[in-house]
């Protein structure tokens, strides 16, 4: 594997996307999209319309985005995303390596994601309602962190739809359901050991966010409700997610754990 990788970075050609890299403002803002997904799908883009290099492995668009644009993606992560992502990219094996090119679907994808900062979530449609945040939850990757004053056995049914390689920190006030939840917690760790959950006395949280990739999302309500009431998730990045992550950080290292 990691002769491989070598091989793979020898082969790619980074000064010629370097090069090429003052005309990424003609695109979607690169920097503005927080999942993997859209990140590599933009790569892909970049480097067909602007480099004339019609696809790229996984290794190959991570090393773009970091060593090019300065954005850090796993490339276990890029390649779990583009697995993923059916209709998006066509996939074409260059001997043992699988190398991705972007279709019109991923094209749209990427357009389509620098606009959505705001998701409906309608309990009149609750399939519906579901079925979007399942697909907001289940592209993140990485570390996430959870504030939601909230907690039960249906809040970790909804963390359950985030990817398995998350390593997710969930903050919230003791569960009401006290030791009975403790316990079903506990079997849920056998399951997924990289869910750490810390409490805080009730009174210092009230709002619901989810910190993941590049953004902060507001949730009106919280998880364990998702589907049952009217509400906006909305998005934000910059000097809000910073100091909510500052802010959760330092609460986080005070917190008692589960």
């Amino acid at each position: 594997m990691g002769i491989h990788h070598q091989v793979t970075q020898k082969s790619l050609d980074l000064a010629a996307f370097n090069t090429k890299a003052e005309e990424a403002g003609q695109l979607s803002d690169l920097h503005s999209l927080g999942r993997v997904e859209d990140q590599a799908l933009w790569v892909l883009m970049f480097a067909k319309d602007k480099v004339s290099v019609p696809c790229l492995s996984a290794a190959e668009i991570s090393t773009v985005l970091a060593d090019v644009f300065e954005v850090s993606a796993d490339e276990g992560a890029v390649r779990m995303a583009m697995n993923r992502a059916k209709g998006k990219v066509h996939v074409k094996a260059h001997g043992r390596t699988k190398k991705f090119s972007i279709m019109k679907k991923g094209r749209e994808a990427v357009y389509s994601a620098g606009k959505d900062t705001v998701i409906i979530v309608d309990p009149a449609r609750p399939c519906q309602a579901i079925s979007k945040i399942a697909k907001l939850l289940g592209a993140f990757s990485g570390a996430v962190s959870i504030c939601d004053p909230y907690l039960d056995k249906r809040t970790l049914e909804v963390v359950n739809m985030m990817p398995q390689t998350c390593v997710i920190r969930l903050l919230s006030n003791p569960p009401r359901d006290g030791q009975a939840f403790v316990r079903y917690y506990r079997a849920y760790k056998q399951e997924r050991e990289n869910v750490d959950i810390r409490t805080i006395p009730p009174g210092q949280i009230h709002d619901r966010y989810i910190l993941a990739d590049q953004f902060v999302y507001i949730f009106g309500h919280s998880l364990n409700a998702v589907g049952t009431k009217q509400s906006l998730v909305i998005k934000l990045t910059g000097d809000v997610k910073r100091q909510l992550q500052e802010w959760f950080g330092g609460t986080w290292a005070n917190a008692t754990p589960l």
